[in-house]
């Protein structure tokens, strides 16, 4: 959350300051990080869909690979995680 909160400068005196973290929690009203992650993911999935077909993220995104299954348990991911925070 700090480097989300990107540092920010007092316009008295022009000098920098790091976020602390209880003024992170005042900026966000003490919100759910897991809620807060899990809304962008649904966010940045939605702008992913709407962009054009020539996109790299898009094309990344729709590509499978074409390689022989792996044996054993699947491996985690993104877009599986994006998935099942659509259905709660």
């Amino acid at each position: 959350m700090r480097k989300r909160y990107q540092p920010n400068r007092k316009s008295e005196d022009g000098i920098w300051r790091i976020r602390t973290y209880e003024g992170i929690d005042l900026l966000i009203e003490n919100a759910d990080v897991v809620v807060n992650m899990k809304a962008q993911r649904i966010r940045w999935i939605g702008y992913i869909v709407r962009t054009d077909n020539d996109r790299t993220a898009k094309i990344v995104g729709e590509w499978r690979p074409v390689a022989v299954k792996r044996i054993g348990k699947k491996r985690l991911r993104w877009e599986s995680d994006v998935r099942e925070d659509l259905e709660i």
